[in-house]
C-alpha cells in the first residue's frame, strides 16, 4: 500500500445490504423438507443433497445405466415369404418356413413367378392333417398355414407346395382365374404329373374340367384327380413357359379365351376335346 492511501478491507469485510422494510420476509422450508436448489442448466430444480450424503461415484452410476435390450436373433428371414409366426413357438416355426421356402423353389422352378416379391404367410393353430382338410385354408392374399397338431413330413410337404403354388398362381393371374385351372395346377405343382394311362378312366366317367363344379378350397378327390390329369396334358402340351405367359396374360384383364387363345393358340373348350382324344388313344 502506497503511503498516504487507505488500504481496502478484504472482500468478506463488506458489510450485507440491507434488506427494505416493505420486503416480504424470506420463505422457510419445512422441517421435514428438504429445500429445492436450482439446476447446472436453470431449467428445472432439482432436490439437495441429503446432508453428510457422499456422491455417487462414476462406477455407481454405471452399475444403475439401463443396458440397451438384447437385438433378436435373425430367425425366420427368408427372401420368399414374410413370415408371422403367431402363437407357434420357433423351433416348428422355422420347421414350416423351411418347408415353404422348398415349395417355393419348386414352384419358381417351373413357373418363374415366386421371386417376383415375398408371399406373407400367417401360422394359425388350424389343424394339418393327413385327410387334406388344409385344402380350405386361406392362401391369398395371406396364406394362413395350419400349423396345428404333429404334422407329418409328407403332409407339411403338400400343404407347402400346394398353398404355395395357389398363392403364386392368384397373384399372377389375378381373380379371373378360373378354379379349375387354379386347382388342376397347383395339384399338379404339389403332387406332380398324373401318368396317361389313368386318363381313360377319368374321361370314362364323363365329367369335363371346364364344366365341373369347382371349389377353389376342398374338393372331392376324384375332382382334383381330374383337374390334375388335364393340368398334366396342358403342361405337357404346352410346357411350363406356356402356362406362365397363360396366367401373366390373364393378369392384364384379359378374358380366360383371349388369354388361352394368345397364349397357346387354343381356347379351354378346343384344349379339352384335344385331351379326351389323347385320353382314348388318339394322339
Amino acid at each position: 500500500v502506497q503511503e498516504g492511501q487507505r488500504p481496502k478491507p478484504p472482500a468478506f469485510a463488506r458489510p450485507p445490504p440491507v434488506a427494505a422494510a416493505t420486503a416480504a420476509p424470506e420463505a422457510t422450508a419445512a422441517p421435514d423438507e428438504t429445500p429445492a436448489t436450482a439446476s447446472a442448466d436453470n431449467e428445472s430444480p432439482t432436490a439437495a443433497p441429503a446432508e453428510g450424503g457422499d456422491e455417487a461415484t462414476p462406477a455407481e452410476v454405471a452399475d444403475v445405466t439401463p443396458t440397451p435390450a438384447p437385438e433378436r436373433p435373425a430367425a425366420l428371414e427368408s427372401p420368399w415369404f414374410e413370415l408371422d409366426p403367431g402363437p407357434v413357438p420357433l423351433a416348428q416355426a422355422q420347421e414350416i418356413l423351411d418347408a415353404l421356402e422348398a415349395a417355393a423353389a419348386h414352384v419358381d422352378e417351373r413357373l418363374g413367378l415366386v421371386a417376383d416379391r415375398r408371399l406373407p404367410v400367417r401360422l394359425t393353430g388350424r389343424l394339418l392333417d393327413e385327410d387334406r382338410g388344409w385344402t380350405s385354408a386361406t392362401w391369398a392374399p395371406v396364406i394362413e398355414f395350419p400349423a396345428g397338431g404333429a404334422a407329418t413330413s409328407p403332409a407339411l410337404q403338400a400343404a407347402s407346395r400346394n398353398l404355395v403354388a395357389r398363392a403364386v398362381i392368384r397373384r399372377a393371374a389375378g381373380p379371373s382365374v378360373p378354379p379349375w385351372l387354379l386347382v388342376g395346377l397347383s395339384s399338379h405343382l404339389e403332387a406332380g404329373p398324373l401318368p396317361r394311362d389313368t386318363w381313360t378312366a377319368i374321361v370314362a366317367a364323363g365329367r369335363l374340367p371346364t364344366e365341373a363344379e369347382v371349389a377353389v378350397a376342398a374338393n372331392p378327390p376324384e375332382t382334383e384327380r381330374m383337374l390334375r390329369a388335364f393340368a398334366t396334358f396342358m403342361v405337357e402340351r404346352h410346357g411350363w413357359a406356356g402356362i406362365r405367359s397363360l396366367l401373366l396374360e390373364l393378369g392384364t384383364g384379359a378374358t380366360l379365351d383371349e388369354a388361352s387363345e394368345e397364349t397357346l393358340e387354343a381356347t379351354p373348350s378346343e384344349l379339352e376335346q384335344v385331351w379326351v382324344a389323347v385320353a382314348g388313344g388318339v394322339d
